[in-house]
């Protein structure tokens, strides 16, 4: 199982919240719900089946959390998303993109990254992006299922069963500079942080006062109240609303993009889909309480109300001081 999640999030995809942003999209919550509801059920089935219904709840309650995560994750592919055996997705966030749902795809690259050459970035170019979907009415990327149901456990171990978080999102913040973000992508992204710390408070609250399941007289633990989405998923996993950061290169290129597509991002403006500029300039401003440690200088990138407001292009926004090249060496020494 360790394994299995670790090769599901090895590499970082990215996603695209600004592109078609004013189109509207349905809402896909009932559904999503329902497909947890069944795989907390295998969950719980698995707990009891590997524990005999006896042991203590702290025991019990890290060996739900354990086969949660094997139900919710392990390796799934979703063609055409890379052949490589580290390109894969965890078993939800597969079914989120594969499923007969809702949900918003680039598979024709007009996202703001599609201009990138393998040279400049190959993950994203050679994988594309995670789909956007819509969660209790609010843009995310399938990514943020995963950062949500893998890494988040990931956090829970790393936190001791949720006795201390702090530890987790310290090593989290350090991942996201590294391997999982800036290194290997260019993109340090405050919603992948804000997703993992919420996978950690899923995972440490499955039983309890607030929890999903309760364990009987028996020993054994079943469900007794529906998952919600709705209880996870806000704003701060949208990466338009908590936009990450780009390394220089990667700046200068997202900045270009949205130049040449002038017309189609000045839509998303128009219409009132992106945040004005005194909310953004709150979001930019405030600590952040899930970066915890050294992160990159928070910044617009991309500007929309300079751009759409009567100027002719978009300047480069302030950038990341560290390049990625700079990032993988300090990544590859550690």
């Amino acid at each position: 199982m360790w394994i299995s999640l670790l090769l599901a999030s090895a590499f970082a995809y990215e996603t695209d919240q600004l592109t078609d942003r004013q189109m509207p999209l349905a809402d896909i919550t009932g559904e999503a719900n329902a497909e947890m509801d069944r795989l907390l059920g295998q969950a719980a089935a698995e707990a009891n089946r590997r524990s005999r219904c006896s042991g203590s709840d702290a025991e019990m309650a890290n060996l739900l959390a354990a086969s949660v995560a094997d139900a919710v994750g392990g390796v799934a592919k979703v063609p055409p998303r890379g052949d490589l055996p580290t390109m894969t997705f965890g078993a939800y966030a597969a079914w989120l993109e594969t499923a007969p749902l809702a949900r918003r795809t680039f598979t024709d690259r007009r996202d703001i990254y599609g201009e990138l050459k393998v040279w400049e970035n190959p993950i994203i170019a050679l994988f594309g992006l995670s789909s956007t979907i819509k969660l209790n009415d609010t843009l995310l990327g399938t990514d943020k299922i995963d950062h949500f149901l893998v890494q988040g456990y990931l956090y829970y171990r790393r936190s001791q069963g949720g006795l201390d978080p702090f530890r987790a999102m310290t090593w989290g913040t350090h991942t996201e500079r590294a391997h999982w973000g800036q290194a290997t992508t260019g993109v340090f992204s405050y919603a992948d942080l804000s997703a993992n710390y919420r996978g950690l408070r899923f995972y440490a609250g499955l039983m309890g006062e607030d929890g999903y399941f309760t364990r009987g007289a028996d020993g054994c633990v079943a469900q007794d109240r529906p998952f919600e989405w709705a209880e996870w998923v806000d704003w701060t996993l949208d990466e338009v609303l908590n936009p990450p950061v780009y390394d220089a290169p990667l700046q200068v290129r997202v900045s270009a993009a949205l130049t040449t597509r002038q017309d189609q991002v000045c839509e998303v403006w128009d219409a009132g889909a992106a945040p004005e500029p005194q909310a953004m300039a709150a979001v930019l401003t405030v600590p952040y309480p899930y970066a915890v440690g050294r992160a990159p200088t928070r910044v617009d990138p991309f500007r929309l109300a300079d751009h759409c407001d009567g100027t002719t292009d978009i300047a480069p926004a302030e950038v990341a001081p560290v390049e990625r090249t700079r990032a993988a060496r300090r990544a590859r020494a550690r």
